[in-house]
């Protein structure tokens, strides 16, 4: 398949090409952010205030990789979208929102049960990285189309950089956080204000998350149409698979 994006030569067209680049960075910058500021702490934190423990825990963990395989159908929700920005952003709003439901619907007392307090977090710790996921396949496949190849592999290096880089500014800024928290309370509300301190942390997290989705609404939309075909797309992947 060309790359349409790479064959446009004109000293304009490298200009925006640089500005299209530079949105995928900012994305990483945020993105990288909000991963070190949400980990799966919060989920086995939130799932023991409940009575879970062991494999039920793991279980909890691992439902979001047992879902993952509904990921095979992002090239047809796309072909129905046919927009690249339009899918990742809208999509990776959703995951935001969805991580931050995850602390309120586990908050104390919301529900008369703990069976409804966990199903609550499954449900939303689940979709929220389905959503990632089927953002993410979207986002390399965007992002495939406007790297030319001549420079995918120094710009793909870069953002991963970044994405690290800031990845662990968020674990930092995090666990310093949540530390002085805690250290800063009194242990007869103890339960209480951990449950705080992991909602501050996912809070930051989501409004990062969220942020980084600004970089793809200031992309031209002459850049984010899909010219992939879904059917040619849904062959390739049976083909690795």
């Amino acid at each position: 398949m060309a790359h349409w994006f790479s064959d446009r030569n004109s000293k304009v067209n490298k200009v925006e090409r640089r500005f299209v680049l530079q949105q995928f960075y900012w994305n990483a910058v945020f993105w990288g952010l909000g991963n070190g500021f949400v980990s799966s702490s919060l989920v086995v934190y939130l799932a023991g205030t409940y009575g879970t423990k062991g494999f039920a825990t793991s279980l909890i963990l691992a439902a979001p990789r047992l879902v993952g395989v509904l990921r095979l159908g992002t090239p047809i929700l796309l072909n129905q979208v046919g927009d690249y920005r339009q899918f990742c952003g809208r999509v990776f709003l959703a995951s935001s929102a969805m991580l931050l439901l995850l602390p309120i619907v586990s908050a104390p007392g919301l529900f008369s049960n703990s069976t409804t307090s966990l199903a609550a977090l499954v449900l939303c710790w689940t979709g929220y990285h389905l959503l990632e996921f089927l953002g993410t396949i979207a986002l390399w496949a965007w992002i495939g189309e406007l790297v030319p190849r001549a420079v995918r592999g120094r710009f793909v290096g870069r953002r991963a950089a970044l994405l690290n880089s800031f990845q662990v500014v968020g674990m930092l800024a995090g666990a310093i956080g949540t530390s002085w928290w805690q250290n800063t309370r009194h242990a007869a509300a103890e339960s209480l204000h951990n449950w705080w301190a992991y909602v501050a942390c996912v809070a930051v997290g989501a409004v990062c998350f969220a942020l980084a989705t600004i970089p793809f609404w200031r992309i031209p939309q002459d850049w984010s149409a899909n010219r992939v075909n879904s059917t040619t797309s849904i062959s390739s992947w049976s083909s690795i698979l």
